[in-house]
């Protein structure tokens, strides 16, 4: 989002941050002995929400990370190389 300045972020800081979070995260998981996945919450927009349905839709966020990513790198070969990338595939 514009909104927010991503663009304008070092890259290399934001992907290493996102990474070190993603560590604390698991850690964090780790500690936990017995988890109850089934325990809900009553979410003000999304209705009832299970802790199983929040670590789910919480690995699916990170995915989208991962993908913002990868379109990151893609677009910056693209437009720094001046090269064809068709070989590569269809982005």
């Amino acid at each position: 989002m514009e909104s927010r300045g991503y663009a304008t972020r070092d890259y290399e800081s934001q992907v290493a941050a996102l990474l070190d979070e993603r560590d604390a995260s698991v850690a964090w998981l780790r500690t936990l002995h017995d988890p109850q996945w089934d325990r809900a919450w009553q979410h003000p927009e999304l209705g009832r929400m299970t802790a199983r349905a929040f670590l789910v839709n919480w690995l699916a966020h990170d995915a989208l990370h991962q993908r913002q990513i990868i379109r990151y790198d893609y677009m910056y070969l693209k437009t720094t190389t001046g090269e064809d990338l068709g070989y590569a595939g269809e982005w």
